[in-house]
């Protein structure tokens, strides 16, 4: 269910197959031991905004697709902090648990308290040094 978002590209040696932009953040949201470090995901995530290749819609609506809950209440956390519209139509896809880590396979820092729209444990620290990325 997880294996969309990607074309075929003959600008190598052999055709290899590549994702798109969005659906390579996504994956990166959801498994970032496979990517890097969180703070770099967050910070490519606030470039491509930037810089407008980056099209929300398609994030969103990939994101939808993918079924996750906990990666729809992170990317929705992330967008709002960066400022990148659509996070909204991920609210109605975001599960019933309590707060989740902001970063899987962590625990919350000491004292981390839950944002109530995205139902994470706020991490002003992780967005601030993503953003000091640039």
């Amino acid at each position: 269910r997880k294996f969309f978002g990607f074309s075929r590209s003959d600008s190598y040696q052999a055709p290899v197959w590549v994702a798109d932009l969005e659906k390579t953040l996504l994956d990166s949201l959801d498994a970032p031991h496979l990517a890097g470090p969180m703070p770099v995901v967050i910070a490519a995530l606030d470039q491509a905004a930037r810089q407008g290749t980056l099209d929300p819609q398609r994030l969103v609506a990939y994101a939808i697709k993918m079924g996750g809950p906990v990666l729809n209440r992170r990317l929705g956390y992330f967008m709002e902090k960066l400022e990148i519209p659509g996070a909204s139509e991920l609210e109605p896809h975001l599960g019933r648990k309590s707060a989740v880590a902001l970063q899987p396979g962590r625990a919350p820092r000491r004292g981390a308290k839950v944002d109530p729209r995205w139902r994470v444990y706020s991490d002003e620290a992780l967005v601030s040094s993503a953003k000091e990325l640039k």
